[in-house]
C-alpha cells in the first residue's frame, strides 16, 4: 500500500511558493518607492535650505552700504558667484554648513555647478529672474544629485564604465527691499 500525502499537506507547500513568487515580483515595486521617498524627501530638503540662505541673505544684503563692491557683495554672501568660500560667518556658509550640503560635508566649497548672485549688482538676470527695482535678490543656484555630491557609482554596466547618475540644478531666489542708499 502506497501512502498518500494529505491534501491539505500539500495546498500549504503551494501556498508557500505562491507568496515567494509574489514577493519576488512586488520587490521592485517597493524599492522604487523607498527610493522615490528618499529623493523627493532630499529634493524638499535641498530646498528648504536654498530658501532659508536666500531669504536670510537678501534680508542682510538690504542692510549693507556699498552692493557695488564685489568683496563686500562676498563677504555677505559668504562665497564667491561661483561657490568658492569667502567669509564663514556668513548665514549662507552657516546654513550650508549646518545641512552638510559644502563640499566636505559640513565645511568647505559648495559643490561643482553652483552659484550664488546679488541681483542687480552681480548681474540682471539669471534664468529669467529678473532684478526687481529698489530692492536685491539673492539666486542660488545647487546641483541636486540623490547621494549627495558623488556623481559616479562604481556599479558595473557591462561595458566597463562606471554608472553616472543624472542631476539637475535646484535654483531658489528670495528678495528684499534695500533699506540704504547703494550709491
Amino acid at each position: 500500500m502506497v501512502k498518500q500525502t494529505p491534501l491539505y499537506k500539500l495546498n500549504k507547500k503551494r501556498k508557500n511558493g505562491q507568496v515567494l513568487v509574489e514577493l519576488a515580483l512586488s520587490i521592485p515595486f517597493l524599492l522604487l518607492i523607498i527610493f522615490g521617498i528618499i529623493y523627493f524627501g532630499r529634493l524638499f530638503y535641498i530646498k528648504q535650505v536654498l530658501l532659508i540662505a536666500c531669504q536670510s541673505t537678501a534680508q542682510l544684503a538690504s542692510q549693507y552700504p556699498n552692493l557695488n563692491d564685489p568683496n563686500v557683495r562676498d563677504n555677505i554672501r559668504g562665497f564667491t558667484v561661483s561657490g568658492q568660500t569667502y567669509n564663514i560667518n556668513s548665514p549662507n556658509y552657516n546654513a550650508f554648513s549646518a545641512s552638510y550640503l559644502l563640499s566636505n560635508g559640513n565645511s568647505g566649497n559648495l559643490p561643482n555647478g553652483s552659484s550664488i548672485y546679488l541681483l542687480p549688482f552681480d548681474t540682471n538676470s539669471v534664468n529669467g529672474i529678473q532684478a526687481s527695482p529698489n530692492s536685491v535678490s539673492v539666486v542660488i543656484e545647487y546641483p541636486m544629485n540623490i547621494f549627495g555630491n558623488k556623481q559616479n557609482l562604481n556599479i558595473w554596466q557591462g561595458n566597463g564604465s562606471p554608472l553616472t547618475l543624472p542631476s539637475f540644478t535646484v535654483t531658489e531666489y528670495a528678495s528684499f527691499p534695500l533699506l540704504l542708499n547703494q550709491n
